[in-house]
Formats: C-alpha cells, structure tokens, sequence
C-alpha cells in the first residue's frame, strides 16, 4: 500500500510539474501594441489582451502550444464574462506580418471549456480559423499621450496588503498632487522588516517616470511604455534587474503587481488587496 500510494504520488507530482513548466509567460512576440490585417489596433500586455474597446484579462498562457485564455471583461458589449481561447503562430519571412491569431472560442462558459476547445489549423493559415483566415499582426509605435498626468494613475493611491502568497509586504501610495505621487513599501517576516523601499512616480516630459530606492539607496529611473484606465507599465532596458515594473489593477480589486525583464521573462509577482479604510479611490478604478 505504501509503494502504491508513493507511486500515485510520484505521478501527481510529474503531471504537476509538466503542467507548471507548459504553462508560463507570453512569448516576446505578441507583447506590445499591433495592428491587424483590417487597421484595427491592439494593446497587448502579460495580463491584458485590447482589442479597440474590447478588454479580455488573461488567465493563463501556454505559449507550448501556441495559445492564451482570458476572461472576457464585464465592460465589454458582447459575450461579457464569457471565456474566450486565442491560438497564436509566428509568420517568418511575412514582414511587416509578424504573427497571426484566431479566436477559437469567445463565448465559452468556463475557463476549460475554453481550454477543451479544438486547437485552429495552423497548417491552413488561410482557412484554418473556422473557415476563415488568421489575422495578421503587425506591430506599432507605442505613442503615449501628451497629456499623461499623474491623475492617470490615481488608482494605484491607497494602502494595500499582499495576498498571503509568503512574507507580508505593505505598500503604500499618496494621492497625487503637484505631478508627483509618493510610495514606500516594506517587507515583514518574523515580527522583523526585512526589506523596504522608497518610491515615487513623477511626471516628466508629458509622460509618467516612477523611481525606486530599494533600502532607501541609490534611486532607478523607469519611463512609462504603456498605460491603459487598469495598468500602467514602466522600462529601464539599461538596468540589470528589473527592467520592466507594471501594476494592474483587476475588476475583483486585486492588484498585481510584477517585475520582469523587458521580454516579460524572470517575472516576480505580487497580489495586493486595498486594506481597510486604505484611502485612495474605489478598487477597479
């Protein structure tokens, strides 16, 4: 009975581990903003896949097999809350055409009836998507607004409190004024600070620059690349770790917050809740 139950146990473990190594970040390739075969534009980012005024808030990638799942946002004007599969494949020798994409689901009910769904025919791009052609990705300039204030990120203001996913961590934010908001955040295990920061974001030549002094030393500059109403994404590709620091803010009010390279590998995340009476405006926006 005991070998029988450690074998079960040493296949659940193998299945697990496949299942954690398949699924992982979006590949370089699909990051960032695109335009496709008809001039419709996209915004696309580790957590948040926009198309126009559409919103889909990824759950997972499994860049293995070519595909990504997401929760249709409740905002959205059809199939709100519904699931929705994207196969993606690369388009080598097809400049400007980078990649292509099909929506082999958008209205499935539940994140594995999504997932359960018959991958697209990569082999017949033309006629692979249900009958129809992929749609080709081109990719853009990012152009910021001239007029990115630091009221475009106010809902990041307030006191929020990690997700107990290890040493509690506190991070806090003023609400902005005079173009700058003020952050510190500080770490706690075993009654002990074991870590914290002093940060700020400040607005800077009609863009957004936050700056971090880990343990209150030297600060590190990193300009805003991308911003939407629920994420704000900062880059400094010249520094060693970090390159990349986004927070997004989800519609069931958590904040993620992550730091990356600037090809979104390496990712550290954290999820914070907004504590009790922590000031700011309401979670969500």
């Amino acid at each position: 009975m005991k070998v029988a139950a450690l074998a079960g146990l040493f296949v659940l473990g193998l299945v697990l581990a496949l299942v954690l190594t398949r699924e992982s970040g979006p590949p370089a390739l699909v990051i960032g903003e695109f335009e496709d075969d008809y001039g419709a534009s996209y915004s696309i980012t580790q957590d948040i896949w926009r198309h126009e005024e559409s919103r889909y808030d990824i759950a997972r990638w499994v860049p293995d097999e070519g595909y990504a799942i997401a929760r249709n946002a409740a905002e959205n004007v059809g199939q709100a809350g519904l699931w929705t599969r994207i196969d993606w494949m690369p388009l080598p020798d097809m400049a400007p055409w980078e990649w292509a994409f099909c929506l082999t689901a958008w209205d499935a009910r539940t994140e594995e009836e999504a997932i359960a769904e018959p991958s697209a025919d990569r082999s017949d791009p033309r006629a692979g998507c249900g009958g129809f052609p992929f749609s080709r990705m081109k990719r853009v300039d990012s152009a910021l607004s001239a007029d990115t204030t630091i009221s475009s990120v106010a809902w990041l203001s307030g006191t929020w409190t990690s997700v107990p996913d290890g040493a509690p961590t506190e991070e806090r934010w003023t609400v902005g004024a005079g173009g700058a908001m003020l952050g510190t955040s500080q770490t706690v295990a075993d009654d002990r600070m074991v870590a914290f920061e002093y940060l700020r974001i400040v607005e800077r030549d009609g863009g957004l620059v936050y700056i971090a002094q880990p343990g209150g030393g030297a600060p590190t500059e990193f300009v805003l690349t991308s911003i939407d109403v629920n994420q704000v994404v900062f880059e400094n590709p010249a520094h060693d770790y970090p390159q990349r620091i986004s927070y997004t803010l989800g519609t069931d009010g958590v904040l993620r917050a992550e730091i990356s390279d600037t090809a979104g590998l390496s990712p550290r995340k954290i999820r914070f809740v907004k504590a009790a009476g922590g000031g700011g405006p309401p979670a969500g926006r």
